[in-house]
């Protein structure tokens, strides 16, 4: 009995010696942020492609931080309902094509293209109706490229469309 007491009394001190290993939640995106006011702390990532759920409730969430948020309804815009531009393809890797409509071509566009953070990475005008944008240089993630008439030097809003870039 004794043998026992003691084998028992070691592997229960043993075990208290012991440690695991442990791995910290980590992500990889391309863009993010922390902020800390008081009590309360805000989170967030934006860009990458990980996990996606969907409950009862009507929300979708997607994304390596999962959490609750309210989910408010944005309104679209659009300017000329007329206007017909092609971007493809979309994701992509290398290159972007601008592709506009036939009945476009008297007009003059200026493209912005913005990351998530809405800085904007590259603007410039558009005098045809194809042009071809090289996206090699910018990291893996979500774009934004926004579209304006500059007919008569007055740039109108007309569109912004989703770029996926992808490796």
């Amino acid at each position: 009995m004794k043998k026992y007491f003691f084998t028992i009394i070691i592997l229960f001190f043993n075990n208290a010696l012991i440690f695991s290993q442990s791995i910290g939640m980590q992500v990889i995106a391309n863009s993010g942020g922390h902020f800390q006011n008081g009590g309360y702390s805000l989170s967030w990532t934006m860009g990458e492609l990980v996990t996606e759920t969907l409950d009862n409730s009507y929300i979708l969430t997607q994304g390596f931080q999962q959490s609750f948020f309210t989910v408010v309804e944005i309104e679209n815009i659009e300017k000329d309902k007329n206007f017909n531009v092609k971007l493809y393809p979309n994701p992509t890797s290398k290159f972007l094509n601008i592709s506009f409509s036939e009945d476009k071509k008297e007009n003059e566009f200026f493209v912005e293209l913005i990351d998530l953070q809405g800085r904007i990475l590259k603007s410039f005008n558009i005098l045809e109706n194809f042009q071809k944008i090289n996206l090699e240089d910018y990291p893996e993630g979500m774009y934004f490229l926004r579209i304006y008439n500059s007919k008569n030097y007055t740039n109108e809003f007309l569109k912004t469309y989703k770029i996926q870039k992808l490796f």
